[in-house]
């Protein structure tokens, strides 16, 4: 079973109501020829994510969450992805009620448990931080 999967029954057995929104897209495969017989081209497969960040919507009586579903070694690389991403920043600003987690799916004791990583505002401001270098050195007062 997909961490998409499991996210997907986890959410639902909490009442939320779930659809998928990663695409799966074919595009040309340029560095395959053509089939000599048909002369049909091969493709490579690409899943894309809403937004660029996120594999399901879900939503319950007040709130619409985005859920970014990865195996639990992937965790800081999907909340990175996803704190650097305007559309979140523009997601969490938007509107209350909107919501941005990454659920990090992992074995112990072996059994599957998830590891849930909530979104808020500030953590996009330290990352807007972070990226603001200084044109000139500042001067001591």
């Amino acid at each position: 079973m997909t961490p998409q999967l499991r996210s997907r029954k986890y959410l639902e057995d909490r009442g939320w109501t779930i659809a998928t929104v990663e695409q799966l897209k074919r595009f040309p495969d340029k560095h395959k020829p053509a089939c000599r017989a048909c002369g049909a081209q091969p493709c490579v497969m690409v899943r894309v994510d809403l937004l660029g960040f996120a594999d399901l919507i879900a939503f319950n009586g007040t709130n619409v969450l985005l859920v970014q579903s990865t195996d639990a070694t992937n965790v800081s690389k999907r909340w990175r992805k996803i704190q650097e991403s305007d559309e979140a920043r523009k997601w969490l600003n938007s509107e209350a009620g909107r919501n941005i987690v990454v659920h990090g799916w992992g074995k112990r004791d072996n059994r599957w448990k998830v590891r849930e990583i909530w979104f808020d505002e500030s953590d996009f401001d330290v990352t807007r931080m972070a990226k603001i270098q200084p044109e000139e050195e500042l001067l001591p007062f």
